[in-house]
């Protein structure tokens, strides 16, 4: 699945220019970045990729921090630019989210208010993750606040990452100023709703203007996103566990069948089994995927039992999902809910 979600070229001249900057000699990283004929994008795989050999070439630990304190927006294209003109850090962020696809696919980034507190959210594209490219991403977003704010001590509230927490934070905490977690279910980065209101040194409406009238052009003519059968049959599963009474004459179990999620797709079982094995899927993989991704959300928010989660999620025994996350995640969901 990763080599079906693509990253722009903008973004990835960011190696190329640390990499220049730090005289780090390893053309293979770039190598890495080869282009298909006609497109200007390169695959997650790719990025991930080029990101672990930079790390293992310059023998920098944290290669995603170093690469995000040197990001501008000239690696992140007109989104970039156009943040750039914003009046405040709100307007920049309405911007981000909305032309974020210009950037990289997936599952993208969900912006929302919780009380005093504005929570930036990334679920994994596929339920997949990398430490690299989510540090590069949360410490660019952080520097860009502060270069369009003029104030380099500006901090974020709290940021989660998924990957396991380092021996060593110290880099971590010296860089972003906040509190940090790790292991988490999803992606975020917190700030408090006050400082949206902060006013950008670079704004630049007219420009702005004429910067969101063509990148919403250029979004215009991206292919839907609702068109990846995967995706599809991902939000189906999502939505059958999220509202079961979308049938509910049959049990949790049953409606998560590929028989019924293929009726509501509207295709024969048959048909969505041999387009997802064209894609060298299997519905149960998803269907794991997407069990295991909320088990972690209901647990990380404590306010159902562990019978109510393995309810919820479709199983008919509390047992039978024991089992499932203990394989998915070596531990059980007893002993998840309760780590630090």
């Amino acid at each position: 699945m990763l080599a079906q979600q693509t990253i722009s070229a903008d973004v990835t001249g960011l190696l190329a220019a640390f990499m220049l900057n730090r005289d780090i000699n390893a053309p293979e990283v770039l190598q890495i970045l080869t282009f298909e004929k006609g497109k200007s994008a390169v695959t997650y795989q790719q990025w991930w990729d080029a990101l672990a050999l930079l790390g293992e070439k310059s023998n920098i630990e944290h290669i995603g921090l170093e690469l995000g304190k040197r990001f501008t927006p000239e690696y992140s294209g007109i989104v970039g630019y156009l943040s750039l003109s914003a009046v405040n850090l709100k307007e920049a962020a309405t911007y981000f989210e909305h032309f974020q696809q210009l950037l990289a696919g997936g599952t993208g980034a969900k912006i929302e208010r919780k009380g005093d507190i504005i929570c930036c959210q990334w679920l994994p594209a596929y339920c997949s993750a990398n430490k690299d490219s989510d540090e590069t991403l949360i410490s660019s977003l952080v520097s860009f606040a502060r270069l369009v704010t003029g104030n380099n001590n500006l901090s974020p509230l709290k940021i989660g990452f998924m990957h396991a927490q380092p021996n060593d934070t110290s880099q971590h905490h010296d860089f972003f100023c906040c509190e940090i977690a790790f292991n988490c279910s999803a992606l975020f980065i917190e700030i408090p709703i006050e400082l949206g209101d902060i006013s950008s040194t670079t704004s630049n409406p007219t420009l702005g203007t004429i910067l969101e009238q063509q990148a919403q052009s250029m979004l215009d003519v991206l292919p839907s996103s609702s068109s990846d059968l995967v995706t599809n049959v991902r939000q189906c599963i999502i939505d059958t566990i999220s509202c079961p009474k979308l049938s509910p004459s049959l049990s949790p179990a049953l409606q998560l069948t590929q028989d019924n999620v293929a009726i509501r797709l509207g295709i024969s079982s048959r048909t969505l089994h041999r387009k997802l094995a064209e894609k060298n899927i299997r519905f149960s993989t998803l269907l794991h995927q997407v069990r295991y991704q909320l088990a972690k959300q209901y647990l990380d928010k404590g306010e159902l039992s562990i019978s109510a989660v393995a309810q919820s999620l479709g199983y008919s025994e509390q047992s039978a999902f024991t089992r499932a996350f203990k394989n998915w995640s070596g531990m059980t969901p007893i002993r998840y809910a309760k780590r630090p």
